[in-house]
């Protein structure tokens, strides 16, 4: 028999999530003291902040949407909606940050950082897949 493992919540893979953002957010602030690059840590830790966020505002939506929050009203329902909006206009806003003050925050890395949370998500529904199968 196949070890069954027990589905986590929402609420506990978004703990998991700011707990690896905690880290990643260390390793670059360790990696913009001690490197020359700065420019390189500081934007990936910008863009990994504001993927995080963007993250959040959908764990935060799909908590509206799915009737878990307790007061679920019509204004609610109505941003929930816009949230692919929040989420493109946050991702707009720190690409044009970068390329404002390009010196401080290098746009590549900012897009990397931005890329680094959904890579982290797909590695952590590829682990639970594994977990499942095996």
């Amino acid at each position: 028999m196949a070890a069954q493992t027990k589905d986590i919540s929402l609420q506990e893979q978004m703990r998991r999530y700011t707990y690896i953002l905690l880290a990643v957010l260390g390793t670059c602030t360790g990696g913009y003291f001690i490197m020359s690059s700065q420019a390189v840590f500081l934007g990936i830790m910008v863009g990994f902040v504001t993927g995080y966020l963007m993250l959040w505002t959908m764990y935060r939506h799909a908590q509206i949407i799915g009737g878990a929050h307790t007061h679920s009203t019509r204004f609610g329902m109505f941003m929930a909606g816009l949230g692919f909006v929040v989420r493109i206009m946050l991702a707009v806003f720190t690409v044009a940050l970068s390329l404002k003050y390009p010196t401080q925050l290098d746009t590549l890395a900012v897009l990397i950082g931005l890329g680094l949370v959904y890579a982290m998500t797909m590695i952590e529904m590829m682990c639970k897949v594994l977990r499942r199968k095996g």
